[in-house]
Formats: C-alpha cells, structure tokens, sequence
C-alpha cells in the first residue's frame, strides 16, 4: 500500500514526517479533506477561516501529487 505526506500549510507550515498508508491517492484526498475539516473547526471556534490554506499531498518519492485547498473541503450555502 503506497505511503503519502500530508503537509498543512496554514499560518504555519507543518511538514508530515511520518505519512499514512492508504490504497490510492482518491484516498489520500478523502483523508486531507478530512483534516483540512478538522482544522477549519479549529479555526472557526477562533472566529476566522482562510479558504486558501491547503494541504499538499506528497508520494514516497517526495513527488507532489495533490493539493487540497480549503475552500474545496467544504460547500457553502446561502
């Protein structure tokens, strides 16, 4: 099972060291959309959001395969 780094690039910049395996990159997308989710929680608790944050998704080769925006982790209604 392939290895991927999800590296969350916020008001910080926090570099996965460790990775998670998972079956394909449509799996490794459903798993920053999820963070990105848990992030964007945080964020909103503090009273703010900045829908250009993401998370880029690397390979074990270091080779960048996915970025994951913010605003594409959520759908907004009005």
């Amino acid at each position: 099972m392939p290895r991927y780094f999800f590296h969350l690039h916020n008001h910080l910049e926090v570099r996965d060291e460790e990775g998670k395996q998972l079956p394909d990159l449509e799996a490794a997308k459903a798993f920053a959309i999820e963070n990105a989710r848990d992030v964007m929680t945080s964020n909103i608790v503090q009273g703010e959001i900045c829908l250009s944050h993401r998370i880029e998704i690397e390979d074990a080769q270091g080779v960048l395969v996915a970025v994951v925006y913010f605003r594409d982790a959520l759908t907004v209604i009005r």
